[in-house]
């Protein structure tokens, strides 16, 4: 085997890999906002979970992709277990499809499709520069297998190479090399493509072939279980599951295919095209699995939480709970995750204002790590929400994502606000309990009357936000209004209470300093209400 044969074939490699990509990428965007619909019909129905895993996997061209964004939603509470297999099972069936589309005998309608891929590229609509992407990837991906199986062909003459095809008629060597293979390269549907390459070459038999595909099957999974770390529990146990489902799925079939000549069966059916073989064989044995599987659903989770024991925290402040950087190739399901958790940093920063003006009116010290611990999550919150926002930006988003996520920014910083006014007081706290201080009674009842108004602007704005509903912001501006009005009368009403020595001076900037707070909160409050108006 030549020099220019090696780089032929790795050129080949090259386009093969980057056509793939391209014309998964392409159907994607093609996709568009209905992946979001998809997904949203995600239900206890196992035999609709497969259909959507399959379907998704067909659009996306990658059961690597499903697969990881499954561990993403289970990660991010999108999904439970339960629903995660059926999405698994249809994810490899949908991938098969790939393997069927490189079977097709149309090596010489590549270079057409890559001009027509140029011709739609250059129309100015984006739909028509979308499916541009599809059809040229599609082109590219067929000159490579194409470079790639003619500059291969000498292999066959290599002394190494023929001892190490003999070497594959081992099943267990055959099917730890494909695992290996589909494990560096981290996608199937890449490494069944050159199979079916080595196959149309003669360099590789289908007895051979089929051990080397089951192996394959199961190195696809070491993409998921690499996005699996560092993630809550269930979101590993999903992992997990993927990698047990393949493994049993291998041994069963491989099993079976012992006493049934399902490989002759194969071979008769498509004696003239190695291709198909191997994409009928793949089909065969992942179908297989998905019946074998489906029924025993309760149990392949059950396995998962015995290899993954323990449960997740859910409730600690320290940890994101609905956005997962997984679900970022879907940007809509992205954007509705995002108002959740940022939705669950304001509940947060509410909780703290609360727990902060109780704890300074009632003079309580136990509070005063409490607040700072939310206060932690507060700010762990806004910085990976607006990371999250920063690589989000980077997606393909419609118009109107567009416009909710630029307001997101916003929202996060007025919530860190809150957050900080929260912890002003609590620092108003700390003085008065080393001063050995108090307010008078009417400040305390004061504070409480104008805080009680701030509380009802912050729940109608994180309202406002979470329906988007503009109807809300009829009770914002009132509010609002009452909130700048009271701060008026409680600076008079210490003034009073100075000339009447009711008050200490120092107590009185304390007191000032604090309805300042107050006020500002509502501000904020307003600013996270007319989030919703564009």
């Amino acid at each position: 085997m030549e020099l220019a044969n090696i780089l032929m074939a790795l050129g080949g490699l090259g386009m093969f890999l980057y056509g793939m990509k391209m014309m998964s990428d392409g159907l994607e965007r093609v996709a568009g906002g209905k992946l979001k619909t998809l997904f949203e019909k995600i239900t206890k129905n196992k035999i609709i979970g497969v259909l959507i895993g399959a379907l998704f996997t067909a659009i996306i061209q990658s059961s690597s992709a499903t697969t990881v964004m499954v561990v993403g939603f289970v990660n991010a509470g999108l999904m439970d277990l339960f629903q995660a297999v059926p999405i698994i099972l249809g994810a490899n069936i949908g991938t098969t499809i790939t393997s069927g589309i490189i079977a097709l005998d149309i090596m010489e309608y590549a270079p057409i499709l890559i001009v027509i891929g140029v011709i739609c590229s250059m129309s100015k609509k984006k739909r028509m520069s979308q499916i541009a992407e599809v059809v040229f990837g599609f082109g590219i991906l067929f000159v490579g297998l194409s470079l790639l199986g003619d500059n291969l062909k000498p292999l066959a003459e290599i002394e190494g190479f023929q001892k190490f095809m003999i070497g594959m008629s081992n099943p267990i060597l055959a099917i730890i090399a494909g695992a290996i293979f589909t494990a560096a390269v981290q996608s199937s549907s890449a490494s069944i493509g050159i199979l079916q390459v080595f196959a149309a070459g003669g360099l590789v038999g289908l007895d051979s072939a089929v051990y080397i595909l089951m192996g394959m099957n199961i190195g696809t999974c070491i993409t998921a279980l690499i996005s699996s770390i560092n993630t809550k529990k269930n979101a590993r146990r999903t992992a997990i599951m993927h990698l047990s489902m393949k493994v049993m799925d291998t041994a069963i079939f491989g099993i079976l295919i012992q006493f049934i000549p399902l490989v002759s069966i194969v071979k008769n059916a498509f004696a003239n095209n190695p291709m198909m073989q191997i994409a009928a064989m793949h089909t065969i044995f992942n179908v297989f699995g998905t019946i074998i599987f489906l029924p025993f659903t309760k149990y392949i989770v059950k396995l998962s939480t015995l290899i993954v024991p323990g449960e997740d925290k859910n409730s600690e402040l320290m940890s994101l709970h609905f956005i997962d950087e997984r679900i970022l190739s879907t940007p809509n399901i992205a954007v509705g995750q995002l108002a959740k958790e940022i939705d669950r940093m304001g509940c947060l920063a509410i909780e703290n204002l609360t727990c902060a003006v109780e704890a300074f009116t009632n003079k309580d010290e136990s509070k005063i790590e409490e607040i700072e611990d939310r206060e932690a999550a507060i700010n762990f919150l806004e910085h990976e929400i607006t990371t999250y926002l920063v690589k989000l930006n980077q997606y393909q988003l419609s118009e109107h994502e567009t416009i909710i996520v630029s307001g997101f920014y916003h929202v996060v910083n007025d919530i860190e606000r809150v957050g900080d006014h929260a912890i002003n007081i609590n620092d108003y706290l700390k003085l008065i309990i080393e001063r050995n201080s108090q307010l008078t009674e009417d400040g305390v009842a004061e504070i409480r009357e104008m805080y009680e108004s701030v509380k009802a602007i912050l729940e109608l704005a994180m309202e406002a936000f979470r329906t988007r509903d503009p109807a809300l912001l009829e009770g914002i501006y009132p509010l609002e209004q009452k909130i700048d009005e009271m701060e008026k009368v409680l600076a008079n009403g210490h003034i009073e209470r100075l000339k009447k020595n009711h008050c200490t001076p120092r107590m009185g900037m304390i007191f000032t300093d604090l309805a300042s707070n107050l006020e500002r909160v509502g501000d904020h409050a307003t600013n996270i209400a007319n989030s919703i108006v564009d």
